[in-house]
């Protein structure tokens, strides 16, 4: 009976072992996907109101980096910008979210969000009811840089 014992731990422990395995390589798969979304990052009562895709820098590159996002929470007037990754998603690379609030066409207060992150940057969130907003996002990956901008708009 000992043996049977034995012979039963081995089998539980070569089980675990391989389920672990799957589930590394489950995961180290499912890492490269980005699991957060404009809407989770930026909080309930936002709904996103303009969206910009990230570019690359390098010519000969046909893959984008990401997506700039404005978001608008028409109960408070806040917007809210986040830059989510879609290259180099779970390292650390210099990503940016910024906001701009406009009175005419000067820029009256600016801010930003920029770090090294493994997903996202943001939210970058103000008050801005009743003037126009404009949006900057990037994000590195290697030698490259992705970047774009939502131009001032969204007036009101």
């Amino acid at each position: 009976m000992a043996f049977r014992r034995t012979s039963l731990t081995t089998r539980a422990t070569v089980a675990t072992a391989a389920l672990g395995l799957a589930l590394t390589s489950q995961g180290t798969a499912l890492a490269s996907v980005n699991p957060y979304t404009p809407t989770s990052v930026c909080g309930s009562g936002y709904r996103v109101i303009d969206s910009s895709p990230l570019q690359p820098t390098r010519v000969g590159v046909s893959t984008t980096g990401g997506q700039l996002y404005l978001l608008y929470n028409a109960s408070n007037g806040y917007n809210c910008v986040v830059t989510i990754k879609s290259v180099a998603v779970g390292t650390p690379t210099q990503t940016t979210a910024d906001l701009q609030i406009f009175e005419g066409n000067r820029v009256a207060e600016a801010y930003r969000d920029r770090k090294n992150y493994k997903y996202y940057a943001g939210p970058v969130k103000a008050r801005a009811a009743g003037r126009c907003v404009a949006a900057y996002g990037d994000t590195d990956a290697g030698n490259n840089t992705f970047t774009n901008n939502i131009p001032k708009g969204h007036c009101g």
